[in-house]
């Protein structure tokens, strides 16, 4: 786990424990929503991210000794890379059997977050004007960066308290992602399953705080470059801090 990434999740764990120093003396106000209970009903909210982007990466020689060749020779795995992004998000929950609660949800925004692989290459030896030229070999790199992401995630929890909720969540994600080096770029939309955790707490009436952490594994993508293939296989891990406004 990179040190950037590491001090975001002690943040979030400091901004927690501040958050329910607070909400123990607003507990009274947070009683908003159907009958009583601060998460039933409609709600709307705003997510600021912070995602890291990996991807295991393959590549496929489809015609050697074609024209069409880019004379790529292999392609590492994506270092991790780490970005910002913001997302809006709408749903419904109810508590269905005492404390249990479920809801369903949209979203639509931009995870953040990208990775960069190396592409080795190769100029194959040639004969210029009589004179032989030497092979030249050599690296380039890729960005795989995420753009647009529309989600629906389902979440199962339990109401702890009065305004304090815990949930597991599982859903789709379709993501698109853009692919670029040197010699030119490629966008493409990836499906994927996403699974996470997080809790709300409501801090007002009608107002909930929620942080949460998902990880999301897309499905591959292929840049057809010429005579050559390159696989893209993505994961994101995103920690996300969001202000809920719920609906009665």
């Amino acid at each position: 786990m990179s040190y950037r990434f590491k001090t975001a999740l002690i943040s979030a764990a400091a901004l927690t424990f501040a958050t329910l120093g607070a909400t123990s003396l607003t507990t009274s106000q947070a009683q908003a929503g159907v009958d009583g209970n601060p998460f039933e009903g409609l709600y709307l909210g705003l997510h600021a991210n912070y995602s890291r982007v990996t991807s295991k990466n393959t590549y496929v020689d489809l015609e050697p000794d074609a024209d069409a060749n880019n004379f790529i020779t292999g392609i590492g795995n994506g270092a991790k890379g780490t970005g910002y992004g913001g997302t809006l998000y709408g749903g419904i929950g109810t508590n269905i059997w005492g404390p249990m609660y479920v809801s369903i949800e949209g979203a639509l925004g931009m995870p953040g977050g990208s990775s960069t692989a190396i592409v080795n290459t190769v100029i194959p030896e040639r004969i210029v004007g009589g004179e032989t030229i030497p092979a030249v070999f050599g690296t380039d790199n890729v960005t795989i960066k995420t753009g647009f992401a529309f989600d629906i995630n389902t979440r199962l929890g339990f109401t702890v308290s009065d305004n304090i909720l815990i949930y597991g969540l599982g859903g789709y994600t379709s993501t698109k992602f853009s692919m670029s080096d040197s010699a030119g770029d490629f966008s493409k939309g990836a499906g994927g399953y996403r699974y996470g955790a997080g809790f709300e707490i409501g801090i007002m009436e009608d107002i909930a705080l929620r942080i949460e952490y998902v990880r999301t594994a897309h499905s591959k993508i292929n840049w057809r470059r010429g005579a050559d293939d390159l696989f893209f296989d993505p994961s994101t891990e995103v920690l996300r801090i969001g202000v809920i406004l719920h609906m009665d």
